[in-house]
């Protein structure tokens, strides 16, 4: 990944712009998520914790550019004993198994020590695919 703004590009609906002005959003989803090709699905995927609640969602595209599907919840997360939410939840595609089949994810669990006190559970899921 370049860090070099130069280089960054953004989908405008029409093709790949290097102008940030003409970015179109794909979807609604949350600050932080992972996205990445999932061969198991034969599409792409993006998985993120639905804002201000303890779901963990997968959405699909043919195409990194969309469409989009819905959110599909893959597991209902555990904030342990503390108020709040989780958040920080991202698939680790490096880790996956049998062709993506089993996908690992980890989330931000706040243990209500401090502030910003948390651990991060690894959760492990196996994908099935829908009938086309």
């Amino acid at each position: 990944m370049s860090r070099k703004r130069a280089a960054w590009r953004f989908w405008s609906g029409a093709g790949w712009s290097s102008r940030a002005g003409e970015a179109l959003e794909l979807f609604d989803g949350a600050p932080i998520m992972s996205v990445h090709r999932n061969d198991y699905l034969d599409a792409y995927m993006v998985v993120y914790s639905a804002p201000l609640s303890d779901e963990v969602v997968l959405r699909t595209a043919p195409e990194l550019s969309g469409p989009w599907s819905e959110p599909k919840r893959l597991f209902l997360a555990d904030h342990g004993a503390s108020d709040g939410f989780t958040y920080d939840a991202v698939a680790h595609a490096d880790f996956a198994e049998d062709g993506g089949r089993v996908i690992y994810v980890t989330y931000s669990q706040p243990t209500g020590e401090t502030w910003f006190s948390t651990r991060f559970p690894v959760v492990r899921v196996e994908l099935l695919r829908r009938a086309r």
